[in-house]
């Protein structure tokens, strides 16, 4: 659910980083830092402002089990 309202919020055109971030709970600089983690390991896809989903189960196991 928290993964959703992320995207949710990342989508946003009303949403700044620090938005997304503090919906996070981290810093703007560890969620930029991880979404370009995740983009490199091709999980996600970031176009613009938009985030696309590429590896869904990845990301539900490591919310699961960290």
């Amino acid at each position: 659910i928290l993964l959703m309202k992320f995207i949710s919020a990342f989508n946003n055109p009303d949403h700044s980083r620090g938005d997304i971030a503090e919906l996070a709970g981290m810093s703007r600089e560890s969620t930029s830092r991880v979404l370009r983690q995740f983009k490199d390991q091709e999980i996600i896809r970031l176009k613009g402002r938009e985030l696309e989903i590429l590896n869904k189960k990845y990301l539900e196991q490591l919310a699961i089990y960290g």
